[in-house]
């Protein structure tokens, strides 16, 4: 169990670098209006929601996840991924997203990090 643990780990670290890097790739677009949701952005979000609900599952069954507080961060933070998440679905097609929902959709998916290091 721990090992399939580690794969869907290690797959949610994948994901993130693939939101993430994608955000980076664009955010010269926020200054002229062209950033654009690319398909690395998509993939990453979509990469991270399976893995993360993968490994709350794991989580529960193997005991790692008990009692309140761990339940409310995986709560949370699956709710910024979503809002995040939404936003990219959003704006996917477009020639070039907003400067305010593209800056969110970075924002979002640091303040993911944030609440996965910063919270018990």
């Amino acid at each position: 169990m721990t090992i399939l643990f580690d794969i869907f780990l290690i797959l949610h670290f994948i994901g993130l670098a693939s939101l993430l890097g994608g955000f980076m790739t664009q955010m010269h677009g926020m200054r002229t209006g062209h950033a654009a949701v690319n398909a690395a952005m998509l993939h990453g979000a979509l990469t991270m929601a399976v893995s993360g609900i993968v490994l709350f599952v794991l989580g529960a069954v193997t005991g790692h996840i008990a009692g309140g507080l761990a339940i409310t961060k995986y709560v949370i933070k699956t709710v910024v991924l979503l809002i995040a998440f939404g936003l990219i679905l959003r704006y996917r097609r477009e020639k070039s997203a907003p400067t305010g929902a593209f800056a969110a959709i970075g924002a979002l998916t640091l303040l993911d990090v944030v609440i996965a290091v910063a919270m018990p």
